[in-house]
């Protein structure tokens, strides 16, 4: 696994290096859920080790992304992010502990809802 592991570390890194601020936000987005996804596998198998390790990578994703909001530009929609960020992290964290699938379930539909709406104002998507 860690081969996989590393292979995704460096096929993340030049998608970083190569993407612009929108596209830093959907790699977060992409890298978020993918997470959240292996941390209710994990969950769902009862492997307590392995959700720790997915949700650990889903908070600190979901930190960058609060550290990313700007609320003087962002104004209203940066506190609705700002908001479900902090509501996903503290969700994240119950459902680690507990081995909650369904709590996980949930927090991964709110960003794939999120990050759809994201992806449809990509800068090349625009008229």
């Amino acid at each position: 696994m860690a081969g996989i592991d590393d292979y995704r570390a460096v096929e993340l890194r030049g998608r970083i290096a190569s993407a612009d601020r929108h596209g830093l936000i959907s790699l977060l987005y992409a890298e978020l859920l993918d997470a959240l996804a292996r941390a209710a596998g994990a969950a769902a198998r009862g492997d307590r080790e392995a959700t720790s390790r997915a949700a650990a990578r889903a908070l600190s994703v979901l930190a960058a992304l609060t550290d990313s909001l700007d609320a003087d530009r962002g104004g209203e929609v940066a506190a609705i992010l700002g908001s479900l960020y902090a509501r996903s992290v503290s969700a994240t964290i119950a459902a680690m502990r507990t081995l909650d699938v369904s709590a996980l379930r949930t927090v991964h539909a709110r960003i794939a809802d999120v990050a759809a709406a994201w992806a449809s104002i990509a800068p090349d998507r625009r008229p």
